[in-house]
């Protein structure tokens, strides 16, 4: 009895340890990066996504590849999105209290997000009619068997002429985005897409 007891006892140890290294509270993003909102070149993250309309399902990665200067003299980062052999690029701009994601480095911003962030928070998109941000809540993730408790829940809703798109992510400060869904229904054609986080190098710091 006390050799079976002996044997199991470093086993129990070991599930131990597992459960409570998995177990990643808010603050240690804190240590990842020293932006609310990462927005560093060098940062990387991988996404498990899903179209559910095509049934389909692929890796999606982001890298954030290098500044770019428009002739407003303000610097952006240009974020990459690799999916199979295709690409797409955006460039994102942090301030005090925002940022802006533009598709173009010409023109207004697609989009804005105000941070920090808090529940009860809404702000409209200036230069977009219809176009409204409210942060929902702030949840709490599993992502790998790390949890975190202020995943903050932010929906995007905007109507236009033929365009119409619901956009619902959870954003972990000092992480980034780490689970997204959206709605996008575009003069007839319809997007629909699941992204869930799987590995991301944030600050120097891969987690995987």
């Amino acid at each position: 009895m006390k050799k079976g007891t002996t044997q199991s006892l470093p086993v129990f140890i070991l599930i131990l340890f597992l459960i409570l290294a998995g177990c990643v509270k808010e603050n240690d993003c804190k240590k990842l990066s020293d932006e609310y909102f990462p927005n560093q070149v060098g940062n990387w993250w991988i996404y498990n996504r899903f179209d559910s309309l095509k049934m389909e399902r692929t890796s999606l990665r982001v890298d954030i590849v290098s500044d770019s200067t428009t002739k407003d003299g303000k610097s952006y980062r240009m974020w990459v999105f690799s999916k199979s052999n295709l690409y797409d690029t955006l460039y994102v701009r942090t301030t005090n209290d925002s940022v802006l994601f533009f598709r173009y480095l010409e023109g207004f911003p697609q989009e804005i997000m105000l941070i920090p962030l808090a529940v009860g928070k809404k702000w409209s998109h200036p230069f977009m009619i219809r176009d409204s941000t409210f942060v929902l809540s702030k949840d709490s993730l599993i992502l790998n068997y790390h949890e975190y408790t202020d995943a903050f829940r932010v929906q995007r809703r905007m109507f236009a002429f033929n365009d119409y798109l619901t956009d619902t992510r959870w954003v972990i400060p000092h992480l980034g985005i780490s689970k997204l869904q959206n709605w996008h229904y575009l003069f007839g054609w319809i997007s629909k897409e699941n992204w869930q986080l799987e590995d991301f190098s944030v600050g120097g710091k891969t987690f995987r």
